[in-house]
């Protein structure tokens, strides 16, 4: 019960009393059974007592209803203000995230015709030496034993390449760090050889051996072998035992070592392949060359039975 409440309800019992007073004074002076009067005045003053709790418990009524509406209208002018500011903070987060996103797109943009002058550049560089560097690929790259792609040699070669051939100014045209930039352009130029592989695949009668290292000129043997109905294996660039390539055909299986030298070959490399070809379990062995063999060269081939053929002579092995 509210003070205003408690007010009413003590004024209340303050006239309940008066009247009470009033008619216990009119009863004692007055001829009418003093009972009847008193009993009279008491129901006047409990009647005037109701009719002001009544009136004070409508009215506390009325005031309770306007502060519960008073609440509900805060609860809801605070609910809508919560939902207004994080509408707007949203608003704002998605406005702030596309500038984010604009800028970025920006900035890719500039990247990309960054990296894209850098290509064209490379790309111009590459077409120059894309002869030499198809051949490459074709040497340097392989199947290995359980159909992987062994390319740790072409890799290198790539390295090589732009060491010799690109410039700082390229790596600071696409505005990265030489560690970044190089394997985007390594990417692209491997891309570029590939898709010409078959533009620049000279055929074996077209090739100059003189223009071969001694990994392509073993491939340039594998392919005169393959012609002629050979299936070749190569042997790994390292620890081969003294062995470049195994064929077999018809029931034959032979170890060969392939020799690309200026000079005469000497008896050294026929030892290598006869303890490859044991190695190997082949059957015969041959060594294979653009040159010429030293004399000391023939006579352990003769003793070990080791053919010593020019490439020219594969076709009849």
């Amino acid at each position: 019960m509210t003070d205003q409440s408690e007010s009413i309800t003590k004024g209340g019992g303050s006239i309940f009393a008066l009247i009470f007073i009033v008619f216990f004074i009119i009863g004692w002076n007055s001829s009418l059974p003093f009972l009847l009067v008193i009993g009279f005045g008491s129901v006047l003053g409990a009647a005037a007592e109701i009719t002001l709790y009544s009136y004070s418990k409508k009215k506390n009524d009325k005031e309770e209803v306007r502060r519960q509406k008073y609440y509900r209208d805060s609860e809801r002018r605070n609910e809508e203000e919560f939902f207004r500011r994080q509408k707007k903070e949203k608003e704002e987060g998605l406005r702030l995230q596309k500038k984010e996103e604009e800028e970025e797109l920006r900035q890719t943009i500039i990247k990309d015709k960054r990296i894209e002058s850098a290509c064209n550049q490379i790309e111009s560089i590459v077409r120059l030496h894309l002869k030499v560097l198809v051949r490459k690929r074709r040497s340097l790259v392989r199947i290995g034993d359980y159909g992987e792609i062994i390319d740790d040699a072409w890799k290198k070669e790539l390295n090589r390449f732009f060491e010799v051939t690109i410039t700082q100014d390229v790596y600071d045209l696409m505005a990265l760090e030489e560690k970044v930039a190089k394997p985007i352009l390594e990417d692209f130029v491997d891309g570029i050889v590939y898709d010409n592989l078959e533009q620049f695949s000279d055929t074996v009668d077209e090739i100059d051996v003189s223009d071969l290292d001694g990994i392509e000129y073993e491939q340039y043997c594998e392919e005169l072998l393959e012609r002629n109905g050979w299936v070749v294996t190569r042997t790994p660039s390292t620890g081969d035992h003294g062995v470049d390539l195994l064929a077999e055909k018809d029931g034959r299986s032979v170890a060969i070592q392939c020799k690309r030298y200026s000079s005469p070959v000497g008896n050294k490399a026929v030892q290598e392949v006869y303890s490859g070809m044991a190695f190997y379990d082949a059957q015969e062995a041959v060594v294979v060359s653009n040159a010429q063999f030293t004399l000391s060269a023939k006579e352990v081939a003769n003793k070990l039975s080791v053919r010593l053929n020019h490439h020219d002579q594969l076709a009849e092995l």
